[in-house]
């Protein structure tokens, strides 16, 4: 992999969702799956630490909006 032309996955990837659904355990037929907002954080800590800041897969890194996820 080269370190000039490879992006991290993370470069113009769709926006975290905001809500997490409950995918297990019983549900009543009907009723709405538990939900509760997603709490981690929505920026890039790995460009924060000194690896990121000196990751050349980070550089020019960038989040495009895709609309809600």
């Amino acid at each position: 992999m080269n370190p000039d032309t490879h992006k991290n996955g993370c470069f113009d990837r769709k926006p975290f969702i905001t809500t997490v659904r409950s995918i297990s355990g019983y549900v009543p037929a009907g009723a709405d799956r538990p939900s509760w907002p997603n709490v981690m954080s929505m920026d890039c800590e790995y460009q924060k630490s000194e690896l990121g800041k000196a990751d050349k897969s980070c550089t020019g890194c960038e989040w495009i909006d895709h609309g809600k996820a």
